[in-house]
C-alpha cells in the first residue's frame, strides 16, 4: 500500500494490524526498519524532492539542493508540483517518486511533511525534512543548514529516527468504511458551533466511559506536541510506546487525558452528534460521521522514518520550539 488512505469495500471485515496484546515494537516500543546507509556507494543514489506547492521560497531551496546533489553525482527527481518550479528534473507522480527514490527531501512546514508521509505510507522511505514553515517540530534543519545536512547524508553520517504511526479504522453499522494511517492524530469532533458530541470510549474493549465534549483526539507520541497539546494533553517523548487519548473541551472536568500502551486498541463510538460531526486525520483529510459510527485506533505497521544529521535531543527541541529557555550548562 502506497499512500495513507485505504478505502474499504462495503461489508469488508476490518483486519487488525496485529493480534490484540502483541507489541510489534519490541521492548523499547520502536519499530525497527531495515538499516540504511548513505554516501557514494553506501546507498543514497536517488533523491526525490517534494515541496509545498506554489511557494517561491521552497522552489528556490529546491533549485539550490538540486545543483548541489547533481554536483555529487546524485540523481534527482520530483513530483509534478515540484518539477514545475525546478526545470530539468525527472518528473513522476508522487507514488512513482516514492518507489524510485532512496530518500525523500521535503521542503515546507510540518503540514507538507505530514502530506509527504501519507504518500510514503508503509514503504519505509526515509525523509529529510527542511522547515520553511512555523514551528517545524518534525523538521531536521532550515534552509541555512541544508547544505551541511546533505553532505552528512551523502557521507553516511546520519541516523534514522523512527516514529510510530496509528492505524485508524472507521466503520458504520458493522461495515468497514475506510482505513487510514496517521502520523500525529485522528480526531472525532463536532461540526455545529454550539453543540457538543457524546461518545463512548473503550480501551481493548474495556469500557472507559461515555462523555460529552467538543471531540476526542487519539494521538501518537509524535502528535503529543500537535493538536493534543493545545487541548491540554501531555507531552510524550517520541520513542515512548504509547497512545494518547485527549478530550477536547470536555463538559465534565474529571474527563482528563489518558495515556495507554502502544499495543492497545482505542475505540470511540459516536453516540450523539447534535448536528454534524467529523473524523479528521492529521489535519489533512476530513470525513463526515454519523451517530453510531465507530472509529478504532491502534498501532500501525507503517513507521515514519526521519533522517537526523545532528545530535539534538528531544528536550532541546522543546526548549527551542516552545521557548522554555536554554540549558545554561550547554548553550543552544
Amino acid at each position: 500500500m502506497v499512500g495513507i488512505g485505504r478505502a474499504a469495500s462495503p461489508g469488508a471485515a476490518l483486519e487488525l494490524p496485529f493480534a490484540p496484546g502483541d507489541d510489534p515494537a519490541g521492548p523499547r516500543g520502536i519499530v525497527r526498519g531495515p538499516p540504511m546507509g548513505g554516501g557514494e556507494g553506501i546507498g543514497v543514489k536517488r533523491i526525490g524532492i517534494v515541496t509545498r506547492p506554489h511557494t517561491p521560497a521552497a522552489a528556490d531551496v529546491a533549485r539550490v539542493a538540486t545543483e548541489r546533489l547533481r554536483a555529487r553525482g546524485i540523481e534527482v527527481g520530483a513530483d509534478v508540483g515540484t518539477a514545475d518550479s525546478v526545470p530539468g528534473l525527472a518528473v513522476m507522480d508522487r507514488a512513482a517518486l516514492v518507489g524510485w527514490a532512496d530518500l525523500l527531501l521535503v521542503l515546507g512546514g510540518d503540514g507538507t511533511l505530514l502530506h509527504a508521509a501519507r504518500s510514503v505510507g508503509a514503504t519505509g522511505l526515509p525523509i529529510l525534512a527542511v522547515n520553511l514553515g512555523g514551528l517545524g517540530f518534525l523538521s531536521e534543519t532550515d534552509p541555512s543548514g541544508l547544505g551541511e545536512a546533505l553532505d552528512r547524508v551523502l557521507a553516511g553520517r546520519f541516523r534514522i529516527d523512527e516514529r510510530m504511526m496509528l492505524a485508524v479504522e472507521w466503520s458504520r453499522s458493522g461495515r468497514a468504511v475506510g482505513a487510514f494511517d496517521v502520523v500525529n492524530d485522528a480526531v472525532v469532533s463536532k461540526g455545529a458551533p454550539a453543540r457538543m458530541v457524546r461518545y463512548s470510549v473503550r480501551v481493548d474493549e474495556m469500557p472507559v466511559g461515555t462523555f460529552r465534549a467538543d471531540g476526542l483526539i487519539v494521538a501518537t507520541p509524535t502528535g503529543s506536541t500537535a493538536y493534543s497539546l493545545s487541548a491540554g494533553g501531555p507531552i510524550v517523548p517520541p520513542d515512548q510506546p504509547a497512545i494518547l487519548v485527549t478530550p477536547i473541551c470536555p463538559h465534565t472536568l474529571s474527563n482528563r487525558p489518558l495515556v495507554v500502551g502502544s499495543a492497545s486498541r482505542v475505540t470511540c463510538e459516536l453516540v450523539e452528534t447534535g448536528g454534524e460531526a467529523y473524523l479528521n486525520l492529521d489535519g489533512q483529510e476530513v470525513h463526515g460521521l454519523r451517530e453510531g459510527d465507530v472509529v478504532v485506533a491502534s498501532r500501525s505497521h507503517a513507521t515514519l522514518r526521519l533522517v537526523r544529521t545532528d545530535g539534538r535531543d528531544f528536550f532541546r527541541i522543546l526548549r527551542t520550539k516552545l521557548g522554555w529557555g536554554p540549558d545554561e550548562r550547554t548553550p543552544c
